[in-house]
């Protein structure tokens, strides 16, 4: 299997494509993984034993890496080609033009935001075999768009196992006092990630107690600081930047909250339930297929503050109500497995391989 991720980060997207070629190579199934040269995927995957080519994008139309695509299946045959982001579909589907003869996979991550060019529609019309969406409200984008339903399957991201994990201490770190309350979330800094939401509900609880520690990099860094000290918040709005170990910032915070605006899945909530993180959520996306109200989390209509603002305020109050989520957060995060979305992807592939 050949498969493809432009990303130079590691995000969520990428720890899925580590974890399903590792399950396939424990299953015998044989991967190559072309990424960018140095990119964190890349030497994870050599990390672990893996395969690793270069791929080297420069955009959405780079025919110079169409080019290099092309000359990479036809030396190494793949029995099948798996496109794991956006950069990649739009490579690979040009490739095929030069002639690919393989069968073409693409992962859609991420729910389709309003912008929708004719080379979009092309893209997306045709040149792929099947389309795999992490999620339901993934899926529910491909047909908005006009994807045949035929050629879409459903596979859920997974996580794997907990362990191994040292909490940080977030009161230390950050020197807070001992009764600080700290709330937290991790992910890139990007508007939809609704944390400026996040910031505003902090401010709405009028308790000093509170802190907000927000872990990852991005674009909004500045704004949101900014919105921080416009808020009052100066001094408990903490953003310590990204972290090679996501598990240990969770494991440190007494409440998780993701208020995206937008999300495909959200598979950090997975790793927040897991860890038995009280949770709060925006009512987007994916993550309503994760979340069952008051049973693994509590759900709150996206981009209102005063929402998150109250079910904060409820789990920093009722211990009974954390002991639930607590419980049936674990519970629902062994729903969502590295081994399940690995089975899952592997049955996409026998449709079009038909001899794994």
């Amino acid at each position: 299997m050949l498969h493809l991720d432009a990303g130079r980060a590691w995000r969520g997207g990428q720890r899925q494509v580590l974890l399903l070629a590792r399950g396939l190579s424990e299953r015998g199934i044989r991967s190559l993984l072309a990424a960018p040269s140095g990119s964190p995927l890349a030497l994870r995957a050599q990390a672990a034993g893996l395969e690793v080519a270069p791929l080297r994008t420069l955009g959405d139309l780079d025919l110079a890496a169409v080019f290099r695509l092309a000359r990479l299946v036809r030396r190494i045959r793949p029995e099948l080609i798996h496109a794991h982001d956006a950069r990649s579909h739009t490579t690979a589907m040009l490739a095929a033009l030069l002639g690919r003869e393989r069968p073409l996979v693409v992962t859609r991550r991420t729910p389709f935001g309003r912008r929708w060019s004719p080379f979009t529609r092309l893209k997306y019309g045709r040149g792929v075999d099947l389309y795999i969406a992490v999620s339901q409200a993934v899926r529910a984008g491909l047909l908005a768009r006009g994807v045949d339903p035929a050629r879409i399957r459903v596979v859920y991201s997974g996580i794997e196992p907990i362990a191994g994990i040292q909490p940080i201490d977030w009161r230390a770190r950050l020197g807070l006092a001992a009764d600080a309350r700290v709330v937290g979330s991790v992910g890139g800094l990007s508007r939809e990630k609704g944390y400026g939401e996040l910031v505003d509900g902090v401010a709405w609880l009028d308790d000093a107690r509170v802190h907000l520690v927000l872990v990852g990099s991005g674009r909004e860094r500045r704004r949101l600081l900014a919105r921080a000290r416009a808020r009052g918040l100066n001094g408990r709005v903490h953003l310590p930047g990204p972290t090679q170990h996501p598990r240990d910032a969770m494991a440190g915070f007494d409440l998780y909250v993701q208020p995206s605006r937008h999300e495909g899945l959200g598979t950090s909530v997975l790793d927040a339930l897991a860890l038995g993180m009280p949770t709060v959520a925006a009512s987007s996306g994916g993550l309503r297929e994760i979340i069952e109200p008051e049973t693994s989390g509590l759900l709150v209509p996206s981009g209102s503050p005063g929402a998150l603002a109250g079910a904060i305020a409820r789990l920093l109050e009722d211990d009974a109500l954390r002991r639930t989520l607590v419980e049936g957060g674990r519970r629902r995060a062994a729903d969502f497995s590295a081994e399940a979305m690995v089975e899952g992807t592997m049955a996409v592939y026998r449709e079009l391989v038909g001899r794994l």
